[in-house]
């Protein structure tokens, strides 16, 4: 039984302890250079997010002078409009006070008074 022991205990030699610190202290290096190459990566999203977030502030602005250039247009075209239909109803009666004259004048040629 002895004899048994000793041979499984040489199949499995006791592992060296430098070795596994030396294998732990790279793993922990490859750790941190991953931690710090993230790190990096995290500074560089934040800042093009906070660029990003500097031209969405500016294209609000500009959306918003934009929509405040087309409240007034709307405005000016409301009044417009309606100039255009007083226009237009102003016209239509001088059409008919015109007609009614210019009847009245080749009556008048027809039928000198």
């Amino acid at each position: 039984m002895l004899a048994v022991t000793s041979s499984v205990a040489d199949e499995h030699p006791r592992s060296d302890p430098y070795r596994e610190f030396d294998l732990l202290t790279r793993q922990l290096e490859t750790e941190r250079g991953r931690v710090s190459g993230l790190e990096s990566r995290s500074n560089e999203l934040s800042a093009n997010i906070a660029g990003l977030r500097d031209e969405i502030i500016e294209f609000v602005a500009f959306i918003q002078s934009r929509e405040r250039e087309i409240g007034v247009v709307e405005i000016e075209l409301s009044q417009l409009e309606n100039s255009y239909k007083v226009a237009h109803q102003e016209l239509i009666q001088n059409n008919k006070h015109l007609s009614a004259s210019i009847g009245g004048l080749a009556r008048l040629r027809r039928n000198p008074p």
